[in-house]
């Protein structure tokens, strides 16, 4: 990695321009046909889901497969983690606190089952280990 590198994008500065917003349409489109079989690759690749949540959970669930689909895995991941945080702070009537904790609690008193927390905790993990890496080789996994 380059330390001195730098990242520039200066596109919100130039798209009023006509012949650089039809280049960047231009662009867009084809970068989007070509990533067409990729995308359907992977919703192939995913499990379908049925809920009785209407609002935020299903919302967030959806928005998380179009991420995957469009592969941005990070925000696929993180879009997870917040729907069943926000899922399990609603059933432990909790705003705040570790969720491995809030699991164990909802579990022990029969708000979810083992199967549910099972779930929920990979989850968990999975959150730790992307959002919260131990080191830059960890979160790259």
């Amino acid at each position: 990695m380059n330390k001195d590198a730098l990242h520039i994008d200066v596109r919100a500065n130039t798209l009023h321009l006509p012949e650089v917003r039809e280049q960047a349409e231009k662009f867009l489109k084809e970068s989007l046909i070509a990533a067409v079989p990729n995308i359907i690759a992977r919703q192939g690749e995913l499990p379908p889901f049925i809920t009785k949540e209407y609002g935020i959970y299903s919302g967030l669930m959806d928005e998380a497969r179009k991420c995957y689909e469009f592969g941005f895995f990070y925000g696929a991941v993180s879009l997870i983690c917040i729907a069943a945080e926000k899922f399990t702070m609603e059933l432990s009537n909790k705003r705040k606190g570790e969720q491995g904790k809030r699991l164990i609690l909802l579990k022990k008193f029969g708000s979810i089952t083992p199967e549910h927390y099972k779930k929920l905790n990979k989850i968990s993990r999975a959150r730790d280990k992307y959002l919260h890496p131990k080191g830059v080789e960890e979160a790259d996994v």
